[in-house]
């Protein structure tokens, strides 16, 4: 279920073709960010890629159902791979839930059968969720992510009602996250709770251990040790958006992000400013020509240089909540300044958290072109915090 919400999700991104990624609308994951994203296909030959490989897709996984047929997981392999890449081409694609498909899937290609690598695994990613959200989660979700907390032990208990148990509340949890419009974990985690419905292989004792058991288990600790990096970086991940691109995130407590950008070359200056309260985004782009005001953008004009996209506001005011971040403000400032090579540009983001007595000024960049590269496990000593 969650393989063809995830297809459905490719296709309607146009970020992941080349004329999209030439227009500005895809934020490269931040290790491909000096290069603007990897190498993609064109718009056509995209949509064409994408639909032989879901075929390919729901024929491995039929085949999976014949004994000893070792190729349908060479073809998840690669499917997953793919998610990867395209993940790489916009990072937005690899939300909470994407992550934790690509690593369990991961884990079941390096188990070799061994079952019970996955579902330690699935209980070790609800932990990871429920302790990273349970502080923050609002009235109606709280309950969920401590289901979350207290049913992934019961699946180890000795008792088959017990176990049961567990695996029924999490499945509830997750409905119930449904209902209140995050639908995601339930496409990917029902299905997965059904198969291990009854499950009887549990965890073997040391004895049973061997060799090949490492490599599972090392790949589900470094997937974790990812998510959970976020901690280990001074400041607040919500805020600052450092480590948020690989970490399970809190629930997100920030009410309003406003940003600024100003591109001034010689006497010439274009100045943006969005804000974002929860409902559409405020927007204003004004062409400035010795400090007087000469011209006023419409809402979702393209702006271009020399025949390419220079500013492109769509992605802006489609996804302020994980645009208006300073990654996305750095991404997009470091294209303007590999582009035109204007005297400078200046970044400002500033944010209001729930419960904080004043705004807090996240970014305060002179000129962007004169930053460093971005830390994307790292602190950023320009990030406010």
């Amino acid at each position: 279920m969650h393989a063809c919400q995830s297809f459905k999700l490719w296709r309607s991104f146009p970020s992941l073709a080349s004329e999209g990624r030439d227009a500005l609308l895809a934020l490269p994951a931040p290790w491909f960010e000096r290069l603007g994203g990897p190498p993609v296909l064109g718009l056509f030959w995209n949509e064409l890629w994408l639909s032989l490989l879901f075929l390919l897709a729901i024929g491995a996984v039929l085949a999976l159902f014949r004994a000893d047929d070792r190729r349908p997981y060479g073809v998840l392999a690669f499917v997953a791979l793919q998610e990867a890449w395209y993940g790489a081409v916009d990072v937005r694609l690899l939300d909470d839930w994407q992550r934790i498909q690509l690593a369990l899937s991961a884990v079941l290609l390096l188990s070799r059968g061994r079952l019970w690598h996955v579902y330690g695994a699935l209980a070790a990613w609800h932990l990871a969720a429920g302790a990273t959200r349970f502080g923050g989660a609002a009235p109606l979700e709280w309950r969920g992510y401590l289901v979350f907390l207290l049913a992934p032990p019961a699946w180890f208990a000795p008792w088959r009602p017990v176990r049961l148990a567990g695996l029924a509340a999490v499945g509830l949890a997750h409905l119930h996250f449904s209902g209140l419009g995050s639908p995601d974990g339930m496409y990917l985690m029902l299905p997965l709770l059904a198969a291990f419905w009854g499950f009887e292989g549990g965890v073997p004792g040391r004895a049973g251990l061997s060799r090949r058991d490492a490599a599972p288990a090392l790949a589900t600790a470094l997937a974790l040790l990812a998510a959970l990096w976020h901690f280990a970086i001074p400041g607040d991940v919500r805020v600052t958006g450092e480590g948020r691109w690989t970490a399970l995130t809190p629930a997100d407590r920030v009410r309003r992000r406003t940003a600024a950008i100003d591109i001034v070359s010689k006497e010439r200056r274009l100045a943006l400013w969005l804000s974002w309260y929860g409902g559409p985004v405020e927007y204003a782009a004004e062409i400035y020509e010795g400090g007087r005001r000469v011209e006023s953008l419409p809402r979702g004009m393209v702006v271009r240089a020399g025949g390419r996209a220079l500013w492109n506001p769509e992605p802006f005011l489609s996804d302020p909540q994980r645009m208006l971040d300073p990654y996305a403000l750095y991404t997009h400032a470091r294209r303007i300044c590999r582009l035109v090579r204007p005297d400078r540009v200046g970044l400002r983001l500033t944010v209001e958290r729930d419960g904080a007595a004043e705004p807090l000024r996240v970014l305060d960049v002179e000129d962007a072109c004169l930053l460093p590269g971005y830390k994307a496990f790292g602190r950023n000593e320009w990030i406010g915090r």
